[in-house]
């Protein structure tokens, strides 16, 4: 998440600011947007009963044969609002008057970023709680270049997502330190050893694990023991310890291209869309006098539910 640039009155660096963004952030990859008319609801998801086999064959002077009645669920969403602000005072302010650095700017993309790394959070606990997969450990670690063999894990669970999906898995995510082993595995190398001189790339990797797309986790977060602030909190941006947010997994998915109706899908997160168009984050701004400066809020409605959890394997400890 962003930091504030710290600014030093010297010409040299007159024209230079440094901000510190947030990369990877990947929830609506696996769990799209789908806005929603109102901040609670409940989504129908059908049965398996055209799976059924059915005696068709047909007698003259019988019936049709009646299927099975259909097996509604009802899932359950509730949009909550999720609130961040920060203070620019009147002295920061007058004091950012360099070029190159616009306080506000700065601060509305802090507090935006602060809510989609809640949303991803949000996505990973879900994922990594109500997901099923492996746990891996010793020579089946992916790090274990001489007994493991990725491509083959990963081959062996695709006809699990078409059971549980009836989709074709379509992404592969894959944590960074994850991604990073891959690209010394030497299975992997020998695979791509003839193709964009031996380079492993996100999309290299989705041709050879044939899925629609390889998705980097690589969404970072404070992991010091006091990162939770409270008002008047603050971070040394110096020497917080930043770590990955997704870390050592691998998760296998069928996610639709396009959020649509009786469409299998992981998951989906629900935007409540009643005054901000598409859910939002929206921005507000407004005067604080009595700490000698404005506010600037972000504010946003939403939830996040797993639709189909069979469509998803996940592999956690991938690397030693």
């Amino acid at each position: 998440m962003g930091a504030t640039p710290a600014i030093y009155p010297d010409q040299i660096l007159s024209n230079v600011s440094v901000e510190f963004t947030q990369p990877g952030l990947a929830a609506q990859k696996f769990l799209p947007r789908v806005p929603v008319p109102t901040i609670s609801g409940r989504i129908p998801k059908a049965g398996f009963e055209r799976f059924h086999r059915y005696n068709t064959a047909y007698f003259p002077g019988g019936e049709a044969r009646e299927m099975i009645r259909s097996n509604i669920i009802l899932d359950a969403y509730l949009c909550a609002p999720h609130y961040i602000k920060k203070l620019v005072s009147d002295t920061e302010r007058k004091a950012s008057n360099l070029p190159g650095f616009e306080v506000d700017v700065t601060t509305t993309n802090e507090v935006t970023e602060i809510i989609w790394l809640d949303l991803e959070f949000a996505a990973f606990n879900l994922i990594t709680g109500g997901v099923s997969g492996a746990t891996l450990a010793g020579p089946n670690q992916w790090s274990d270049y001489v007994n493991s063999d990725p491509i083959a894990a990963i081959e062996a669970q695709k006809p699990t997502i078409l059971k549980g999906a009836t989709r074709e898995a379509s992404k592969l995510g894959l944590g960074y330190d994850t991604f990073i082993a891959l690209k010394s595995h030497p299975k992997i190398l020998d695979r791509i050893k003839y193709t964009q001189r031996g380079v492993i790339t996100p999309d290299i990797l989705a041709g050879l694990f044939d899925v629609g797309e390889v998705v980097i986790l690589s969404a970072l977060y404070d992991a010091s023991a006091n990162a939770a602030q409270g008002r008047f909190g603050s971070v040394n941006a110096a020497t917080s310890p930043l770590d990955f947010v997704w870390s050592k997994i691998a998760l296998l998915a069928f996610v639709p291209d396009t959020p649509a109706v009786r469409t299998p899908a992981l998951g989906y997160s629900y935007w409540f869309s009643d005054t901000v168009p598409g859910g939002g984050p929206a921005v507000y701004r407004y005067r604080w006098e009595i700490r000698e400066g404005e506010f600037i809020e972000c504010r946003s409605f939403w939830d996040v539910r797993l639709v189909r959890a069979q469509a998803g394997y996940l592999w956690q400890s991938c690397i030693a």
